[in-house]
């Protein structure tokens, strides 16, 4: 079983790939592996229901050292990249491992 994302997911309604990044172990240069991944998607309905899904989510915003693939992500119309990621505020719904 790989330790990555095979594929990007993409939002049902808007038909746009979720944000994402890869993020080093450590803040660090080249030579620091990617590790992990910082993956987004913003919610539509901000009512209660979902209210207390974005208390438990992974609100992260990286030090730009962290993010490892080259400066990019893949975002869309929806979410702001931040640092060469995407902001952790909601109502994004963020995930780290």
């Amino acid at each position: 079983m790989p330790d990555y994302i095979d594929g990007l997911p993409v939002d049902p309604t808007s038909g746009n790939g979720y944000a994402y990044a890869a993020l080093r172990s450590a803040p660090g240069g080249p030579a620091t592996p990617c590790a992990s991944y910082h993956l987004g998607a913003r919610l539509e309905n901000q009512g209660s229901y979902f209210a207390k899904a974005l208390n438990t989510d992974n609100d992260f915003t990286p030090v730009g050292s962290n993010v490892c693939t080259s400066g990019g992500w893949a975002g869309n119309a929806d979410i702001a990249a931040t640092l060469s990621d995407f902001a952790g505020t909601d109502p994004i719904y963020d995930i780290k491992p």
